[in-house]
């Protein structure tokens, strides 16, 4: 018999060099290993033997399916195919793994053309999971915008595909709705191996080293845990970082009209500037607004950038110590409530530093509080 004419040209490769040298035994193990391997590859699976065939082709919703699974006729088909697989592993590859067997060509024959007879019904089985109609859940405009909805579909991706779906959203995070893919790519992150997480950040640092678009850092910092920017390579950390220090510097909030004239990409910097590699710079930057003469300035600041620069330094760095007394003195009441608000909150290491300035506080100049915008980060 020409058995290579009989068979699927990838069964045939895995196990021709066997064949050829007349080791018929090896021969039918190999064929066997690539139908493993092609139930684990079609799955997700990790398992082997009579585990993979119950985990594959078993069970009320099995990882593989034969057919439709609607009628009585159906579900026996799929039960069969199961126990012939689990009985290929029990009956064939055991005894010859486990023990010495020298098997004839025709019983090699025989059997591989078996395993060729299985390999075309799991080709034309259908996995529940499959990397494109997957991807159309994550960016569906219906996507339940919360924890539980996307730890649902988070555990539903193979561990074997996790790296590579992660990766796809991040290159498409720009067509779909940042926070609801947050939601999505905070709850695959905690399952993914730390060298997964570290060829993610390859990923990352690759685009983020040489983006100019604002929206690609705006989109990256939205969807990504916020201590993301440590596990950049440093080029594209303090290239990104740059870029938002840039922003914020220019950064402006008008009180009238309630918007933001410049610098909505800095605003982003609240995300994650805990991990600053140039947080000299940044509390520069910030110290030098809030002493600016342009209400536009200490505005962008005290509406976007608070909190976080309370948390860049307890007690605060020299510079922005400096400048908030400053403002206190010349009866800046907006920044005054800031302040006061902390003390209120019991931080008293940072609030104690303006102590003298609260206590001889004079308004000058009445300020508003002022909400943020829709392109910003709340």
């Amino acid at each position: 018999m020409n058995l290579e004419t009989k068979l699927d040209e990838r069964l045939w490769q895995a196990i021709r060099s066997k064949y050829e040298g007349r080791d018929f035994t090896g021969a039918i193990l190999d064929a066997i290993y690539f139908l493993s391997d092609l139930i684990r590859e079609k799955t997700g699976l990790e398992c082997d033997g009579v585990a993979l065939a119950g985990q594959a082709f078993g069970g009320k919703t099995p990882k593989l399916r034969i057919n439709k699974l609607q009628t009585e006729s159906e579900r026996n088909i799929q039960t069969g195919i199961e126990q012939l697989i689990r009985g290929l592993y029990q009956a064939i590859r055991n005894p010859r793994s486990h023990g010495r067997q020298n098997d004839k060509e025709d019983d090699a024959d025989q059997i591989v053309l078996f395993i060729n007879y299985l390999l075309h019904i799991i080709d034309q089985s259908k996995a529940p999971f499959t990397k494109s109609e997957f991807m159309t859940r994550i960016f569906d405009v219906n996507f339940v915008e919360n924890e539980r909805y996307a730890g649902i579909l988070a555990s539903e991706v193979p561990p074997k595909y996790r790296l590579e779906v992660i990766v796809g959203v991040f290159h498409n995070r720009e067509t779909g709705d940042g926070k609801k893919l947050s939601y999505f790519v905070n709850a695959l992150y905690g399952k993914l191996s730390k060298e997964e997480k570290r060829e993610l950040y390859t990923a990352v640092s690759d685009e983020l080293r040489n983006a100019e678009n604002d929206s690609q850092i705006r989109s990256t910092i939205q969807i990504f845990p916020d201590d993301f920017l440590g596990h950049l390579n440093d080029a594209a950390r303090i290239r990104t970082e740059n870029k938002l220090l840039q922003s914020i510097k220019v950064g402006k909030y008008d009180v009238v009209s309630q918007k933001i004239e410049l610098g909505a990409l800095g605003t982003w910097a609240a995300r994650c500037c805990k991990k600053f590699l140039l947080k000299k710079e940044l509390i520069s930057i910030l110290a030098m607004k809030l002493s600016s003469y342009d209400e536009k300035e200490q505005s962008y600041v005290l509406t976007y950038l608070w909190k976080d620069l309370v948390s860049l330094g307890c007690p605060p760095a020299r510079g922005l110590e400096t400048a908030i007394k400053g403002e206190l003195k010349r009866g800046n009441k907006a920044l005054y409530d800031k302040v006061v608000r902390e003390r209120d909150r019991g931080n008293m290491e940072w609030a104690d530093v303006f102590k003298n300035e609260i206590e001889s506080f004079k308004e000058s100049a009445p300020r508003e509080e002022f909400p943020a915008e829709d392109d910003v980060p709340f």
